[in-house]
């Protein structure tokens, strides 16, 4: 399966970094479409979020902290 370039135009790292499928999503009606890319940047979000120095620093020292995705 491609990636969604075409479907992006200037947002090619995006859909790739997301690993937005084109098959995948011209399968979906439109509606339902942007609800999966919704949600797709939604996870993407909170996996970068969990990567930030801040976050790693509070679970390295042990405090009790969750990324809901």
């Amino acid at each position: 399966m491609k990636t969604s370039a075409t479907l992006f135009g200037n947002n090619k790292g995006w859909a790739e970094k997301m690993e937005i499928k084109e098959d995948e999503l011209n399968a979906l009606w439109s509606k339902e479409r942007l609800n999966r890319l919704c949600e797709l940047n939604f996870l993407a979000q909170a996996s970068n979020v969990s990567r930030t120095n801040i976050i790693r620093d509070a679970w390295s020292g042990g405090q009790d902290l969750s990324v809901h995705s």
